[in-house]
């Protein structure tokens, strides 16, 4: 075989095989299937948002009261009839306004609010629901924060964009930060590392939740949910990684993630043109950085998955009797 030959031959081979590394195939399509259903002596209640879990399935949901601006949770447990009310402080409670909230594996929450100077400020509540301490974020004044996480040691990982006050070049542009247990700024994310949908403080149709979502996995590490991609960042060294994913209808909105052992469960919300919505849930082996499955829920599920294991699957809640619900459907 000439040199010819053989180059003609490597060139062949190395184009199929980009060719196919480019243009990987979707994951497989699946059904979830209710195999088990809990009803828990807990009545029905609204909630805004999604809600967010620990590692011992108890999950939280910021009530929706008849003030838009109250901060109020709700932690709910299989093991427990009685619902948890985690409440700011009286001092504070009529003087701030709702923004985020944060659950950690083991159980700590985290709730962000805003005074009328916009000063933000995260309190921490312990696994029993009590309110321990606060701390005042030294954020720019003309930064509105939409998201706060938290590290294993206490410093705080922030979210948000800068508003109509903040200079020509920066107005709507993301703002990622990390703050110190004193809530000092210590690192500031540059904006070109963080991809979003447009301007975030344009208008309400580019703040979409699917940039201002993350949670925090077994390594350490915040897995911070950014459009199509999954960045996950350490708390010393920055952005460590990207993990891309391509969204099945590119008009979906990827609006939550969970990390379970190993793997990423995404959260994936289709408007349609009259305002219905559909969901679809994407498993992603962080290890290879590839998707595993997209999943459709049943009809008997609906469309209100609430939390993932890997273990255990997605979990959905449902109203019966104006009782609590919860449906399990495994991984296939």
């Amino acid at each position: 075989m000439t040199n010819r030959v053989l180059v003609a031959a490597f060139l062949l081979l190395f184009s199929a095989g980009h060719r196919r590394k480019e243009d990987a195939p979707p994951p497989p399509r699946r059904v979830l299937n209710v195999s088990g259903s809990s009803r828990l002596d807990v009545p029905f209640f609204a909630a805004f948002g999604h809600p967010m879990s620990d590692d011992r399935g108890n999950l939280y949901f910021r009530a929706a009261t008849r003030s838009y601006n109250n901060s109020t949770l709700i932690g709910i447990s299989r093991k427990s009839s009685q619902p948890k009310f985690l409440t700011l402080p009286d001092e504070f409670a009529q003087k701030t306004a709702f923004e985020s909230f944060f659950v950690t594996p083991s159980g700590s929450v985290y709730v962000v609010a805003y005074t009328a100077d916009h000063t933000r400020i995260v309190f921490e509540f312990n696994s029993d629901g009590e309110a321990t301490r606060h701390t005042t974020l030294a954020s720019p004044p003309d930064v509105f924060v939409d998201s706060v996480a938290v590290f294993e040691d206490g410093n705080f990982f922030v979210s948000g964009y800068h508003g109509s006050s903040a200079p020509p070049h920066l107005k709507g542009r993301p703002f990622v930060a990390i703050f110190d247990t004193s809530g000092t700024l210590i690192r500031e994310f540059r904006n070109s590392e963080i991809p979003v949908t447009g301007n975030l403080g344009e208008s309400s149709s580019t703040t979409a939740p699917a940039e201002l979502w993350s949670c925090l996995g077994s390594d350490g590490n915040l897995y911070f949910l950014a459009v199509d991609q999954i960045l996950v960042i350490s708390e010393s060294s920055g952005i460590v990684r990207r993990i891309k994913f391509m969204k099945p209808d590119k008009s979906a909105f990827a609006v939550k993630v969970e990390i379970s052992d190993g793997l990423a469960a995404v959260w994936l919300v289709n408007i349609g043109s009259d305002q219905s919505s559909s969901l679809q849930l994407l498993t992603i082996d962080l290890d290879k950085g590839r998707p595993l499955a997209l999943y459709s829920p049943s009809n008997e599920l609906g469309d209100n998955a609430v939390s993932f294991s890997r273990t255990e699957g997605f979990v959905f809640m449902q109203n019966k009797d104006n009782k609590i619900v919860l449906l399990t459907a495994p991984l296939t």
